[in-house]
């Protein structure tokens, strides 16, 4: 089966098609056994997962009174906080002191609260953050819009047609607006973001008016976002087409750069490793000690 374009990689296959297909493209290459729940991944899965809530049925207000339990659990001492996540009854009576909420509301609380409990403040205040982030975008398109959390789309402008998953689309009228969580420690920046223009030239076929579009990133420390035209966003489409053109064909070209981070014929990638390793990176990495065009160019 052919491989396809995806959004988490846009970035390092719009430089190094062979990417796709480095099983062909590196001789031994086999794919290393991924642990999604392992380590700094896995506190991602969970922090998303949790994340997902809040466009699931829960409005403006209910965010914001969210964000204010988050923020006061965030500066809880830990042996207090064990204790509310251990003690149900003391957590309701504990909630229902900090927050004017409704008993339903509460109870709500009451049953995620205790998810919370392995992170430090930082990530907390993070999640807190999230919450009041995505709340203003709601009010501020409210009637105007739609938000679709976690909504599954096909990219029907590519030749591979590949599935993709944005966390947060904002799509009505003129609108188009992307959210993405991001928890890890590596700065994400939305200006020009592969990623992000893929989810957006993914939505674009549901806001045909909009003569702009947006895309945000939500991580610790790091809440920002960058505004292009939709003639910005046609340009980059022509280019990831060719791109996916290239992976169908089988292009085997291996070119390093910034994006192969989490490769995993990556040397020093951060992400899985494969046993097989990128000869083009190799070559950069560890470049030979002798210069044998320099040495036997007299002999």
């Amino acid at each position: 089966m052919p491989k396809r374009f995806s959004a988490s990689s846009a970035a390092q296959l719009m430089t190094c098609p062979g990417s796709a297909n480095l099983e062909l493209a590196i001789p031994g290459y086999v794919e290393p056994v991924r642990d999604d729940m392992a380590g700094a991944k896995g506190v991602g899965t969970m922090l998303h997962a949790f994340m997902d809530t809040y466009f699931t049925g829960t409005d403006p207000d209910e965010l914001r009174e969210y964000a204010a339990i988050i923020q006061v659990f965030a500066e809880t001492k830990v042996k207090e906080r064990r204790e509310l996540c251990d003690e149900p009854l003391k957590c309701v009576l504990w909630l229902s002191n900090q927050s004017q909420a409704e008993a339903e509301v509460i109870a709500d609380m009451r049953d995620w609260l205790p998810l919370l409990r392995p992170y430090p403040p930082k990530m907390l205040r993070f999640l807190a953050e999230t919450a009041l982030y995505v709340a203003d975008l709601q009010e501020r398109f409210a009637g105007t819009a739609t938000v679709y959390g976690e909504r599954s789309m096909v990219a029907t402008w590519l030749p591979s047609n590949p599935r993709t998953t944005p966390d947060i689309a904002i799509i009505g009228g003129k609108t188009l607006h992307i959210v993405d969580y991001k928890t890890g420690a590596l700065f994400v920046d939305p200006c020009d973001n592969d990623q992000l223009l893929f989810y957006a030239a993914c939505c674009l076929v549901d806001a045909p008016a909009a003569e702009e579009f947006t895309v945000h990133v939500l991580q610790p420390g790091n809440l920002s976002s960058w505004t292009a035209p939709v003639s910005y966003l046609r340009e980059w489409m022509k280019k990831a087409v060719a791109t996916d053109n290239k992976i169908q064909a089988k292009d085997l070209t291996l070119v390093p750069s910034d994006h192969c981070t989490f490769c995993p014929a990556n040397p020093w990638g951060r992400g899985d490793k494969s046993e097989a390793k990128c000869p083009a990176m190799q070559e950069i990495l560890y470049p030979p000690v002798v210069d044998n065009d320099e040495l036997f160019a007299d002999s």
